[in-house]
């Protein structure tokens, strides 16, 4: 082993390591806390999605996997199995029944709820950041880690409908559809929320206010109202029909990340970002503070209002899911992983297998066939951050860091 500037590099002999095992399904764990439940994987805090009837939540674990739980006990229901790379986004069908995830093996999987099987995917050729559906279900859009674009699939056919190309549309930005499915909006690295005609194909409306990266965007309910959000700290309400902002709302001290309209319309909740990791629930209608939630250690992912609109459900970056009362701003239900932010991702080739590293404890080998797990080495060493394997798969190499 060698060290210099806070890196640790070592050498392993994989000869003798690479014997498949059977991975049991992580356990659960109460704490002394009724309200929180200890879930033994790692929840990325990249993307949450509630159920459209309101009692599944479901959110990427871990490397390749996708937890789901119940929302009025918090217990697990089941792990989702079978993409090769880490999980970004997840989306229920709006009729409940499926689910869809789109992840760095450059699909879109959707996945049968009843009994957690992969119903069929979507070869999306590209990594996928960010996937919503239509609100009747019938179109996919997705956000690729490629090319500046965003794209629409039909739902029922699988197949590639339309591209919006050449948009200035990066890693933060987030995808909306209309409550009537017709427009689709999008944030944008240049701060602008941009509106696109589903049905033509072509750029309708284009917002302008924000003063940074706009980051977040959110219809109301009756379609009237649009909220953004951004990097300057600011939500702005738009009547976006007419391209006119109506209101400036002030309460985040960083960037806000995240938004949710309840499904009356009267309250928008806000989630904050680097600096602020509080969620603000504001009056729709005439842009005031009525309550701030406090809880979170580390930045808003993803907020969504419960179908009654009594309770809001957020997530986050420490790892944790949370359920709140809105009336009484108390958490009811929390289900905290632990954080794993993944550093390595490299494929064998002799092996067929692909080994990944990241804050948690040693290399996790799974098969590039299927993900499901096979072995992890070096459990006696963290915050392993790059792979190198010799060319026959015998050896590997990985840096630390140390502090």
């Amino acid at each position: 082993d060698t060290m210099s500037n806070g890196i640790k590099l070592s050498l392993i002999s994989l000869i003798a390591l690479l014997t498949p095992l059977i991975s049991d399904v992580p356990e659960k764990e109460a704490s002394s806390t009724p309200d929180t439940l200890w879930y033994k994987t790692y929840l990325t805090g990249k993307s949450m999605a509630l159920s459209p009837d309101g009692d599944l939540l479901a959110a990427p674990e871990g490397f390749n996997g996708i937890a789901v739980f119940n929302r009025n006990d918090g217990q697990h229901v089941r792990t989702l199995k079978g993409h090769t790379a880490p999980v970004n986004t997840v989306a229920f069908v709006p009729n409940g029944e499926l689910l869809a995830s789109g992840s760095d093996d450059k699909t879109i999987r959707l996945w049968r709820l009843s009994d957690g099987s992969e119903a069929y995917r979507i070869d999306a050729k590209d990594r996928v950041l960010f996937v919503t559906f239509s609100p009747k279900g019938r179109r996919l859009a997705s956000i690729p880690g490629g090319a500046p674009s965003v794209l629409i699939w039909d739902v029922n056919t699988r197949s590639l409908e339309r591209v919006f190309s050449d948009v200035p549309i990066g890693a933060f930005s987030q995808l909306a559809f209309s409550p009537d499915g017709n427009f689709l909006a999008f944030t944008t690295l240049i701060g602008t929320v941009e509106i696109w005609d589903v049905i033509t194909g072509s750029r309708s409306y284009v917002l302008q206010g924000h003063r940074d990266i706009s980051t977040a965007v959110a219809f109301s309910p009756d379609g009237t109202v649009l909220a953004s959000a951004g990097f300057d700290n600011t939500i702005r309400l738009w009547q976006w029909q007419a391209e006119r902002e109506i209101q400036v709302l002030h309460g985040h001290e960083g960037p806000v990340v995240a938004l949710a309209f309840s499904p009356d319309g009267k309250l928008l909740a806000s989630g904050g970002g680097d600096r602020d990791n509080t969620i603000n629930v504001w009056d729709a209608q005439s842009g005031s503070l009525l309550k701030t939630l406090q809880g979170h250690q580390d930045s808003i992912r993803t907020l969504a209002f419960s179908p009654d609109g009594q309770y809001l459900v957020s997530s986050g970056l420490d790892g944790s899911i949370k359920v709140w009362n809105v009336a009484t701003e108390n958490a009811v239900r929390s289900i905290q992983g632990e954080v794993f932010p993944i550093y390595a991702v490299v494929y064998l080739p002799v092996q067929k297998l692909v080994a990944w590293s990241g804050d948690g404890p040693g290399v996790h080998l799974v098969w590039a066939s299927d993900g499901n797990p096979v072995k992890v080495l070096a459990e006696e060493y963290r915050f392993i951050t790059d792979l190198a394997f010799s060319g026959d798969g015998a050896w590997l190499a990985f840096t630390q860091r140390f502090t």
